[in-house]
């Protein structure tokens, strides 16, 4: 309907494909209770969250941008960036919460490790998987 050409149904696929796994790995690395925020023991700074604070968000925006892309739906296109935008401003919330419970750790982690998985990221994790 708005996008026609096959070819955005082919790039749709992997954005899906690698938004879910990046959600899922954030989402395992830790148990349940902590992913809710109820027993939360230290700051996850390995794993994927060595390259990105906000994994599981990442992985939600990439699959829900190739969802909407794939199902070519004038509905996702308006609730689709209202769940990106979601995603986009709940670390701005988290963040004060996690320097109180944290403090110089977190702000040191803040420091050094991105927000999102952008092109950095990924360059850094390509580095550690070659060494």
């Amino acid at each position: 309907f708005i996008v026609k050409s096959i070819i955005f149904k082919i790039i749709s696929l992997p954005l899906i494909l690698i938004g879910l796994y990046i959600a899922i790995a954030g989402f395992i690395s830790f148990k349940t209770k902590e992913t809710l925020g109820i027993d939360i023991i230290k700051l996850k700074t390995t794993g994927i969250y060595a390259i990105s604070r906000n994994p599981q968000y990442t992985g939600d925006i990439l699959w829900i941008f190739g969802y909407m892309i794939f199902c070519n739906s004038l509905h996702l296109y308006i609730v689709g960036p209202m769940a990106i935008l979601w995603f986009l401003l709940a670390p701005i919330a988290e963040e004060p919460i996690l320097f109180n419970i944290f403090g110089e750790d977190f702000n040191s982690y803040k420091n050094t490790t991105p927000k999102f998985i952008n092109y950095q990221s990924i360059k850094k994790l390509f580095r550690r998987k070659l060494k």
